[in-house]
């Protein structure tokens, strides 16, 4: 074996090794990326999780209608931003399914029995209305929730907000979601 050889050799082991170390390191960074998608998943959920139950705990109780309006726009404001986060990936189209899921069931409904502030897809036409009058996603993702929300059949009503979130899911999600499911 000539020298040549012998650093032909050499080269061809340090490289093998470099490659062996690159593909480790490969794995290391994603998995390390996946644990942050978790972690980030898991503060948005906490994040909405807190904020519903704020909400939740101060519906006004009487007929006042300026804490209505405000009520109002920190509730739908909270769906705004569960929307967005959904859209860009940073929600679990999983969650958001069962939280909408949760919405249809009460869309056509006041808040716990205040008759007075209205419907909740009253409230939210309004809001859509006067506060995002140019998001057209919103408002088409939105207007299927109400046409929706006038099934009576759970199961069928389940089946029409999985394929919503189906259609809306971003093809750049974290979270892979088959067109094909359900």
């Amino acid at each position: 074996m000539t020298i040549a050889d012998g650093i032909q050799i050499a080269v061809l082991l340090v490289t093998s090794v470099g490659v062996w170390l690159a593909f480790r390191q490969l794995k290391e960074v994603s998995r390390s990326l996946r644990l942050a998608r978790q972690g980030n998943t898991v503060n948005v959920i906490a994040h909405c999780a807190s904020r519903y139950e704020a909400i939740m705990s101060t519906i006004p109780k009487e007929d006042d209608n300026k804490q209505g309006k405000g009520w109002w726009y920190r509730y739908w404001d909270l769906w705004t931003e569960e929307f967005n986060f959904f859209c860009k990936g940073l929600l679990d189209p999983d969650i958001f399914e069962l939280w909408m899921n949760e919405l249809v069931t009460v869309y056509q409904n006041p808040p716990y029995g205040q008759q007075w502030m209205g419907t909740r897809s009253e409230a939210h036409k309004e809001y859509l209305q006067s506060t995002l009058p140019s998001y057209r996603t919103l408002h088409s993702f939105f207007k299927e929730v109400d046409n929706i929300s006038t099934t009576k059949d759970a199961e069928a009503r389940a089946r029409l907000v999985h394929n919503l979130i189906v259609t809306y899911s971003p093809s750049t999600s974290p979270f892979a979601i088959s067109r094909n499911d359900g």
